[in-house]
């Protein structure tokens, strides 16, 4: 746009009688900036989905709550090589349970450890889920051919990888965590270890 003010002064006389003609010229080009500019702003084109100039992004949904927002349906299987390099310490509670190999862990799995965590603390202390079930999973139904594309997504997994902390629980005594955690990890489908942080309370 600036190339196309310079190229429009350049193409005017310099001349004292083309000036009125320069300056209502710069005028309708500021406005016709100015406009445009908010009818960016205002239709979100750029970051949201919004219908602006460029249309509707295409693959994002989004709702209104922020929940369940996400690109693609569909995710490649990934790999699950190498050890966890980021959550892999006690950061919120006291103890965590952590994981010692490479899995996949559902969001039913993980619903299941954090509940019985809850119902042996009574409620009491705190709990930190560490991990997120963000990737989904498809499966094509029984008895069905090879090919026709990919099947419809069917539950959704967290990828965990050794030294990955799963939960953690502050606020009540190291016997009561460890036996909490102790029925959490025989929800999990991997081996897993209790780990001890720095901010033990005196309970």
């Amino acid at each position: 746009m600036n190339q196309l003010i310079r190229k429009s002064w350049s193409l005017m006389g310099s001349s004292s009688s083309s000036i009125a003609s320069k300056q209502q010229t710069m005028n309708g080009l500021i406005n016709s900036m100015d406009s445009l500019h908010l009818f960016q702003s205002s239709n979100n084109v750029i970051g949201r989905g919004g219908n602006g100039l460029m249309g509707p992004i295409r693959g994002i949904k989004s709702s209104p709550t922020g929940k369940g927002t996400t690109k693609y349906r569909k995710h490649f299987k990934g790999t699950m090589k190498g050890i966890a390099h980021q959550g892999n310490r006690v950061s919120f509670g006291s103890y965590a349970l952590q994981a010692l190999d490479h899995s996949w862990i559902t969001a039913k799995q993980i619903e299941a450890g954090r509940r019985v965590m809850t119902r042996y603390t009574r409620g009491g202390g705190k709990l930190w889920v560490r991990i997120y079930a963000d990737k989904p999973v498809t499966q094509k139904p029984a008895e069905v051919r090879m090919g026709r594309g990919k099947g419809n997504p069917a539950f959704r997994v967290a990828v965990v990888q050794p030294c990955r902390v799963i939960y953690e629980i502050g606020g009540v005594s190291e016997n009561v965590a460890r036996e909490a955690i102790k029925i959490a990890a025989s929800k999990m489908p991997i081996k897993t270890r209790f780990l001890i942080g720095d901010k033990r309370p005196d309970v």
